[in-house]
Order: C-alpha cells, then structure tokens, then sequence
C-alpha cells in the first residue's frame, strides 16, 4: 500500500456516494485531518481513507470479496495496532458495495463486525426555522469561548473539535460552531465537520439532564443561520435508530438524502 499526500484527487472517483463525497472533498481540501492509502500509486483500484479518527472509507470497485483482503490487512496491521485500538474504542468502516461488506465480514470476524444502518440528511437553507425559546443564550463558539476557562463542560467540547479537527486551532481557522450556555455550562454544542467548499457535516451534542427541551433545536437553528451566511450547505449524517436527532434534523427542515450502511468495529467490547 502507498500513502497518497497531496495528489489524493486521483481517488476522488472512489468517493462519490452521498455520504462520503463532502467528507473526502474536505480532505483533498486540506481541511479535514486523513491519511489516504492506495494500491498502486500510478494507476490505484482500490483506496482507504482515514479521517485520523474513527471512521475509515474504503473505495474501488470489487468483482469478489477476495480483492480487498490485501488492504483490509494493510488497515488491521499498520494502522489498526493494538494501542490504537484501545485509543479508538470503535471503527465505524464505510464501503461502497455489498462486495466490501462481505470482504470486511471475513477479515474482520475476530472482531465480530456489526453492520448497522445509518441516514444522511441535507438543508438546502431555504426555509430555516425561527428559534422559538427566546431565553436561551446561543453564541457562536470562537476563540474568545475556547479560552473561557471557567465555562462547564469546555473540555467536553474541546475534546470533540480535537477529535475531528486534530487541533482546536485548525477548526477556529477552517470551522464554525454554535452553543447555548446556561450561566456559565455549556449545556449544547453544534460544530462543523468536514468543512470543504460549499459543504459541511454537523456534529451535535446536548448535556443529558438538558435533553428533550427544545436546546438542541435551537443550537441547531442558529448553527443553519451560519451556515446561510457562509454559503455551506450542511449534512446531518445519524444512525437509523437514533430518533431524538432524527426529530431534531427533521423539525430544523433537514431532508433525507439516503439510507445507507457501515460496519463497526467495537474494539473494547471484543476484548
């Protein structure tokens, strides 16, 4: 396998699904952290791409499972050793076909592979909501919050732009987020994922005694009024069982794109 650096467009054919196009478009960009592997570095057929997180992505077409045992074995060996395993938790593992989820069901089986089902959902920012909870104290997340020492739960937030952004500095210059406060709690946190051009995931997080109040609606309402101002169009990317956030995505005027699946890999619970 060979490590693509700043040539990685030459895969980009490998991910144009829905649900991961945005995700390697803000990759090749430059923006979001990865590391991209391929076959063959003149001519590749097949491709992983991993976000430097949890969630890796594979691309190529497969005529048999067989076909990928070389790169699924090149992940399992020299990426996924076992300090890392234990740093990650879980791998969540994007393909594109049956073909891959039979081949990472085989390579995979010590660690008993789930296949679950997830739902992609867009805003095209035509008609966002008005934020009906007057009294809540929304701010955009900027330096001058990052470095409030004294806010509860900061850390929870560093910790979740650090995850995806490899450094709070990187999503200050690349990203955009929104939070509620209540005193001096951060009780909800909106943030940009996989920033390119014209696009963005979302990431979103309610403290649990604060959930099913209508804060995470709100939070999610003035992070949509942000993207309109940037001109980012955003995804909601959730698992299918999750209906609190697939009510929240749905009553903010988000629309499904597609259903889809991937297989995760819980490293913690197979030991």
């Amino acid at each position: 396998m060979y490590e693509l650096k700043d040539v990685i467009r030459i895969v980009e054919g490998f991910f144009q699904l829905p649900q991961t196009r945005y995700i390697f478009d803000s990759m090749a960009a430059g923006i979001a952290p990865n590391k991209v592997f391929v076959d063959d570095k003149n001519d590749p057929s097949l491709s992983l791409a991993w976000d430097r997180g949890s969630s890796f992505f594979f691309g190529g077409k497969l005529k048999k499972a067989t076909e990928a045992k070389g790169i699924i074995e090149f992940l399992q060996t020299e990426i996924l050793k076992e300090e890392t395993r234990k740093d990650l938790g879980v791998a969540k593992l994007y393909y594109p076909s049956d073909a891959w989820e039979e081949a990472l069901r085989e390579y995979f089986k010590e660690f008993n592979p789930q296949v679950l089902k997830r739902v992609l959902y867009g805003h095209d920012l035509k008609d966002i909501p008005e934020i009906l909870e007057a009294n809540l104290h929304v701010l955009e997340i900027d330096r001058v919050l990052m470095e409030s020492s004294s806010l509860g739960n900061l850390h929870s937030v560093t910790q979740e732009i650090n995850g995806m952004w490899g450094s709070v500095d990187n999503f200050l210059k690349n990203g955009f987020g929104t939070c509620v406060l209540d005193g001096d709690d951060i009780i909800c946190w909106c943030t940009a994922e996989y920033v390119s051009e014209g696009f963005c995931g979302i990431g979103i997080e309610t403290v649990e005694e604060n959930q099913n109040k209508g804060i995470a609606t709100a939070t999610t309402i003035a992070f949509l009024k942000k993207c309109s101002q940037l001109g980012i169009r955003p995804y909601w990317d959730s698992w299918k069982n999750n209906i609190p956030s697939i009510r929240v995505a749905k009553k903010t005027g988000f629309k499904k794109v597609v259903d889809y699946k991937i297989s995760l890999l819980d490293f913690l619970g197979s030991e």
